[in-house]
């Protein structure tokens, strides 16, 4: 895939990202950020090629958050700059590798910010213990240690041995020591508030060596006279209980960034790209089953769907035969060109050759909304959803039924939000899926455009090289520049797309779009656009 297509891709690659890890995502802008609810990622750079790499890794971390993090508790550990990044650590650890186990390809996606933050120079490591504040020594140790060690990013084994000679450099060996101790507790670290208390023990640890330090101190300090290797021991003593005290009340502006921070500012670093508009990307929702009202439908659907499927498989197999070319040689004289024997021209032998099936994926989108409870007298006063619902499952047998050929139902919107309802998911049948059909239409909008890219990022997901979005409406979205657009980026990317309008043209979004009133009239319909589709 081209820059130029990858761009125009990228909204819907987030879309699948965001669904396979179960949160929201939008994409548009300039500014990368979570809001503990959804991600937005920026629009995709021409200008960058590593911005994907950047922003899956970011999108796959953040995900890690929204998925495992307890937002109350981990707010709660805010309340010191110290103790909040610590904890801050403790929790990326623990949710990425919560992360790894749910889905193991984050491993690797977020392997790549860390390489690229590599390459680029994005870390703020400080091998100097003269020149930088001893808070920054101590966490950049836990940050670079517990990454190699147990997320298993092995590109910062050399950071971590670098960082871990500074803090024995730079901390007493008592603080050293217990503090690997309770780092061997990260593992199994199953909870925010698991990440806090130990946040908690590193932080009690601590001020118990300062205190320890400060009373060597004093208690050398009140001694009438002190051989010189004592004296040496209480400034050792002093020394250690000032580093302490200053880890324990460090500021801010003394502490690392932490890396997705620094990647999150790599994201919204970029110059605008040619589309600024905000792009949703909804959820699915799982939908609520109905055997008997499923049937009803599906018993509907088979008086249609073999007809249907008749006319196409007629359609398919005239596409599978290419035009007959004539040969100087071959098996099969073609008659009517014996004639130019006379003419000296001895192609006479005809050849034909088969295509492959059609390799389609399509997906069937169908609108939901309460304006699909309209009837007209062209529908024969049946109500528009029936008409749509009983098409796309009529539609849906009929296609399955041919070799090649993968389709799936998605409903949208889902209720009062504009997440989306799967009712068929390619690779699946429609009899073993009758109980999800019914004549629901709730939604309280029609967000066309969010739902194109659900379906646009479930078509892109499957093996077969031909994408098709099918969409199935009354013609009314909310947004119907936002319909063009999301069409046009998914053009680009490769996908087809095809209007059916339920009593109502819709040639003003789809511009190969067919009108119906009845399913009756689907058959022949889309038989004359279809012969765009399977050739």
């Amino acid at each position: 895939m081209n820059n130029l297509n990858l761009r125009h891709a990228f909204p819907i690659v987030a879309a699948a990202l965001g669904n396979k890890f179960g949160v929201n995502v939008s994409v548009g802008g300039q500014d990368a950020y979570t809001d503990g609810s959804s991600i937005n990622l920026p629009a995709y750079q021409l200008e960058d090629p590593s911005y994907q790499d950047v922003a899956w890794g970011y999108l796959a971390h953040e995900a890690a958050h929204l998925r495992f993090t307890n937002f109350a508790e981990f707010r709660n550990a805010a309340n010191r700059p110290i103790r909040k990044t610590l904890a801050n650590i403790l929790e990326d650890i623990r949710i990425e590798k919560a992360m790894q186990h749910c889905y193991p390809g984050t491993k690797q996606t977020i392997e790549k910010v860390i390489e690229h933050l590599l390459r680029t120079n994005g870390f703020q490591f400080v091998g100097d213990a003269q020149s930088v504040h001893p808070a920054v020594i101590l966490s950049q140790f836990l940050l670079f240690h517990l990454r190699n060690t147990v997320l298993g990013q092995n590109a910062l084994s050399g950071y971590a041995e670098c960082a871990e000679t500074l803090l024995k450099a730079s901390f007493p060996t008592g603080v050293v020591s217990r503090l690997m101790a309770l780092l061997s507790a990260v593992p199994q670290l199953s909870s925010t508030s698991d990440c806090v208390r130990l946040t908690d023990r590193l932080l009690g640890m601590l001020e118990e060596e300062m205190d320890n330090a400060q009373n060597q101190h004093t208690a050398a300090g009140t001694a009438n006279s002190q051989p010189p290797c004592s004296q040496h021991s209480d400034d050792r003593s002093q020394t250690d209980a000032q580093i302490l005290a200053s880890v324990l009340s460090a500021r801010p502006d003394e502490l690392i960034t932490d890396v997705f921070e620094t990647a999150q500012q790599l994201l919204g670093s970029q110059p605008m790209p040619s589309y600024d508009h905000k792009l949703r990307i909804p959820l699915a929702v799982e939908p609520v089953r109905n055997d008997w009202v499923g049937a009803t439908v599906l018993t509907k659907a088979l008086a249609e769907s073999g007809k249907i499927r008749a006319s196409l498989q007629g359609l398919v197999q005239a596409s599978r035969l290419d035009r007959p070319v004539h040969k100087r040689y071959g098996h099969r004289i073609e008659g009517r060109k014996l004639a130019r024997l006379s003419l000296g021209d001895g192609r006479l032998f005809i050849h034909r050759h088969h295509r492959q099936a059609p390799n389609t994926a399509i997906h069937l989108l169908l609108d939901a909304s309460r304006s699909m409870r309209d009837s007209s007298a062209a529908s024969a006063n049946q109500p528009f959803i029936e008409v749509a619902i009983d098409a796309v499952v009529t539609l849906a047998l009929a296609l399955e039924g041919i070799p090649g050929v993968n389709p799936a139902i998605t409903r949208f919107p889902c209720g009062q939000t504009d997440n989306v309802t799967p009712l068929l998911r390619h690779g699946q049948q429609v009899r073993t899926n009758q109980s999800v059909f019914s004549y629901e239409a709730n939604g309280s909008s029609t967000p066309l455009h969010t739902a194109l890219w659900y379906a646009a990022a479930k078509v892109l997901a499957t093996p077969e090289p031909r994408k098709v979005i099918m969409v199935i409406t009354d013609g009314a979205p909310d947004d119907p520049e936002a319909v063009k657009r999301t069409v046009q980026q998914c053009q680009a990317s490769g996908i087809e797309l095809m209007g059916v309008g339920i009593a109502m043209a819709i040639s003003h979004l789809f511009a190969n779009s067919i009108c119906i009133n009845q399913v009756t009239e689907l058959r022949a319909e889309l038989f004359r656009i279809s012969r765009e589709l399977f050739r």
